[in-house]
């Protein structure tokens, strides 16, 4: 039996609409892996907690049980990413970091080592490594257990993130 609340610090990976006033929220956590919350009202104008679920945003949020969703009630910034969100290519890096995380994380699956690289991969983001972020890519294939090819590891070896990256992204798609 779960909790009828718990804390959880989480990075937001994704957001939905859901009637007018109300987004479901995609939070990626060390601990409960991917989890879909509810966060009531947000959409309203004078909602505050909308700009605390940004994407890609780290936060501490109270998330209470209901009965097909969670709803987030509480939010805590830890960390806006502001340095990124001034810089368009560090931006889009953000937005392909939480795509990826979104799209190819299971839901309520612990993953630590997933959670360590990408904080690892938002702190080179924000230090403009933007390449490291094909790197990424590659070790999250790996650690998903989709395993990287002998091209793949020589093109990493290599550092041709542009062909790298091609490389995953047609293996992704395929």
């Amino acid at each position: 039996m779960r909790p009828k609340s718990r804390r959880v610090e989480a990075i937001v990976v994704g957001r939905k609409d859901l009637f007018e006033a109300d987004k479901i929220i995609t939070l990626f956590t060390p601990n409960e892996g991917i989890i879909k919350v509810i966060a009531k009202g947000v959409a309203k104008p004078a909602s505050r907690r909308l700009g605390k679920l940004e994407l890609g945003g780290k936060i501490k949020a109270l998330v209470v049980a209901g009965r097909s969703f969670d709803i987030i009630t509480e939010v805590e910034v830890l960390d806006d990413l502001a340095s990124i969100r001034q810089d368009m290519n560090k931006l889009g890096g953000l937005l392909f970091l939480c795509e990826l995380i979104n799209n190819l994380l299971p839901e309520q699956e612990e993953n630590q080592k997933v959670w360590d690289k990408t904080i690892i991969a938002i702190d080179n983001i924000k230090n403009g490594r933007i390449s490291q972020l094909v790197n990424f890519e590659a070790q999250l294939l790996d650690l998903l257990g989709f395993g990287i090819t002998k091209e793949e590891e020589n093109l990493m070896n290599k550092k041709d993130w542009k062909n790298l990256h091609l490389k995953l992204n047609s293996r992704l798609r395929a």
